[in-house]
């Protein structure tokens, strides 16, 4: 079951510019770069890039949101699950680059928006990319990104929902479930 804040942010983030059902498995490898700086003796940090893949759905589902007035209303109907988000091993990532390809069952799954999220711990699900950076577009959709400075025991996420199909000023899609693969490389910085 997706957690309820998570579902919130996803629809917030809709609302505002997303939502995947199998947990990450990291591969087997790994890459490491060893700055190295002549004359320092201080401590030194390695980058190390993980790389994770896995496949998912977004299940069918309809949304709608109005949003006029003073606070949006939306109605968000899931028709056979949830999905369109999964966690991400938690660590102290400074960079990001995930691919989605697809092939859309539906006229609003032709573009997808895809972002990555973390948790601080307070109710409230914040964007991970610098600049709150997310990519939208047709399949062999790619976000690059630096990562904001997190906690690196938050629970981090990628997600992604359908495009918007409703006009101004409403926000909504009708999808049919989306099977979509993700392939990530997160680069993180530890002590050597």
């Amino acid at each position: 079951m997706i957690p309820r804040k998570l579902l919130l942010a996803c629809i917030a983030f809709a609302l505002l510019s997303g939502c995947i059902s199998e947990p990450i498995q990291p591969a087997h490898r790994a890459t490491e770069v060893r700055p190295e700086v002549p004359g320092e003796s201080g401590p030194t940090f390695v980058n190390k890039t993980d790389h994770f893949a896995y496949d998912t759905t977004f299940h069918a589902s309809i949304l709608m949101c109005a949003l006029a007035g003073p606070a949006p209303a939306c109605e968000f109907l899931p028709l056979g699950g949830s999905g369109g988000w999964a966690q991400i091993p938690p660590a102290n990532y400074t960079h990001a680059i995930v691919n989605l390809t697809w092939s859309a069952t539906s006229p609003s799954t032709e573009r997808l928006e895809l972002s990555l999220w973390y948790d601080p711990g307070n109710e409230e699900s914040l964007n991970l990319c610098e600049k709150n950076a997310t990519a939208t577009g047709p399949s062999r959709l790619k976000l690059e990104c630096s990562l904001k400075p997190h906690d690196p025991k938050a629970d981090l996420y990628v997600t992604f929902i359908p495009s918007n199909m409703a006009p101004d000023p409403f926000w909504g899609w009708a999808n049919l479930d989306q099977p979509a693969h993700f392939d990530l490389a997160l680069t993180r910085t530890e002590p050597s």
